[in-house]
Parts: structure tokens; C-alpha cells; sequence
């Protein structure tokens, strides 16, 4: 083997034991090492690690600089396409993840790239976009649960059903059963609501609890309250304030002072 060969792929081995140890600025070092080992070449896929681990340090600007070094060696380098739009999506820049995303889609039909296509579309409410993409689709894609899903919140589409057909697809999906859940919940289809919320083994809303009377009852106590956003119902609770004979007795602990005090009960958030 080459010696210089030899040499780059001893700093490649020693950068993956120092990611493995969470050291990513010592292990984008020995990566440098490495290139420099090769004559400065440009070896795509350490380029390509070199930017993972900027992104790993948070130090986005130069991960992105680093996969746009790859992309110029290899325009169709899906991993740093889709890290890239990882990137744009968590700093809200969808505009761009936007590009990065029509690109990987030029390159791979897998179904991923098109339900992250869907989500930034989604995020720049681009309504129509989103069905003219999804009137495309084979069956398989349109029937994928996560496309399902994320169709169920445009409302261009009946939503029961299209979460129904989420969950008939994929029995694991939760998200899918949570909406569902809310969804009978705030059409006072208790029951219903509590069926599927079991499927995400949230137990302490069972059978028995709560039930129409209890929400009743905190609402006419002025004790129920909702938490609002662009006109949307996102959450909601039971305050009360003043003793709660639940606390009464408390076990391995005690309350701080002996004032006035609230509880909150029947937490229920759109996710």
C-alpha cells in the first residue's frame, strides 16, 4: 500500500475514535491530517466527515462550506445534500431547504426525501404544492403512513380519514395515533380519544379517566383552560388552586412553604 495511502487512513482511524469520545475538534484535526497525508486531494468523504463534525460543534457556517466543497467534486453527493437540508430546516431557512431538497430529489426516490420535501413545503405553507406532489405519487407512496400524516395537516384532504389510513398502514406510527386521538377529543368523542392515545401507552387517561363529566366539571369550575395560537387550539388543562387531596399527604418530601398553591391536571398538547 501506498505510504502516504497508509498514513491517511491511520488519522481517518484515529478521527472515528475520537468522534467516538465526542472530541469532533481533535477528530476534524486528524481528518485534515489525513487529507494533507494524500497531497491535498479531494478525498469527498472525508470532506464530507470534516463537515459532520463542524455540525456536530453546532459551527453550521463551516459544515455548510464543507459540503459545498463535496458537492463541487460530486454535484449528486446525497449524504451531504441531506445534511445540508437538516441543517436549513433546523435554522428555519426552508427557502433553501427547499433547493437542497428539489436537488436530492433529482438524485433518489426514496420515499424519506420525498416526506422531508412535503414537511419544508408544509412549513412554507405551500398548500397546493403539496397536492400537486402527492397527485403524482404511486399508490405506495400515497398510502405511506408519514405522508399520510403529514397530508392530514394541510386540510385539503379529509383528516380522519387520511390519519386512519396512517394508522391502518402502520400500526407504530404515534404520531398518527395521537392526532387521532385530539382529534376525537375535541369533537368530545372521549372514548375514541382514549383508545388512541393507549396506543401510545399513555395510561393514565384509561377507561375510567377522564371522562365527559370531569372535563364538564372543570370547565363550569372555571378551573379549564386552553392554550391558543393563530386561532388554533394547541393545549389544554385544568388549573386549581388552593389544597388538592391528592397532596395532602406527601411521601419522601415535603412542600416548601405551606402558601397558597395550584395544581395542574389533564394536560393534553397538539404535538
Amino acid at each position: 500500500m501506498d505510504k502516504n495511502k497508509e498514513n491517511s487512513l491511520d488519522f481517518i482511524k484515529k478521527s472515528f475514535e475520537l468522534k467516538n469520545s465526542k472530541l469532533y475538534k481533535e477528530a476534524i484535526e486528524m481528518l485534515y491530517k489525513a487529507l494533507e497525508a494524500e497531497g491535498g486531494s479531494a478525498n469527498v468523504e472525508i470532506i464530507s466527515q470534516i463537515a459532520d463534525l463542524y455540525a456536530y460543534l453546532k459551527n453550521y457556517d463551516r459544515a455548510l462550506e464543507e459540503y459545498e466543497k463535496v458537492l463541487e467534486a460530486d454535484k449528486n453527493h446525497t449524504h451531504s445534500l441531506n445534511e445540508m437540508l437538516k441543517i436549513y430546516f433546523s435554522l428555519e431557512k426552508y427557502e433553501k431547504a427547499l433547493e437542497v431538497s428539489k436537488r436530492l430529489l433529482e438524485t433518489t426516490s426514496d420515499a424519506q426525501y420525498y416526506i422531508n420535501h412535503l414537511e419544508i413545503l408544509y412549513k412554507l405553507n405551500r398548500l397546493d404544492k403539496m397536492r400537486e406532489l402527492y397527485e403524482t405519487f404511486d399508490d405506495k407512496l400515497k398510502n405511506n403512513a408519514q405522508i399520510l400524516y403529514i397530508m392530514s395537516k394541510t386540510e385539503l384532504y379529509p383528516k380522519i380519514e387520511f390519519l386512519n389510513k396512517a394508522v391502518s398502514t402502520d400500526n407504530t406510527y404515534a404520531p398518527a395515533y395521537f392526532e387521532l386521538g385530539l382529534e376525537y377529543f375535541n369533537k368530545e368523542k372521549y372514548q375514541e380519544a382514549k383508545e388512541y392515545f393507549k396506543q401510545e401507552k399513555i395510561f393514565q387517561w384509561n377507561s375510567e379517566y377522564p371522562t365527559y363529566d370531569t372535563i364538564k366539571r372543570d370547565i363550569d369550575k372555571n378551573t379549564s383552560f386552553v392554550v391558543v395560537d393563530n386561532n388554533n387550539i394547541i393545549a389544554t388543562f385544568a388549573l386549581i388552586i388552593g389544597e388538592d387531596k391528592n397532596y395532602k399527604k406527601i411521601y419522601d418530601g415535603k412542600w416548601l412553604t405551606n402558601g397558597l398553591y395550584g395544581t395542574i391536571h389533564r394536560i393534553a398538547i397538539h404535538n
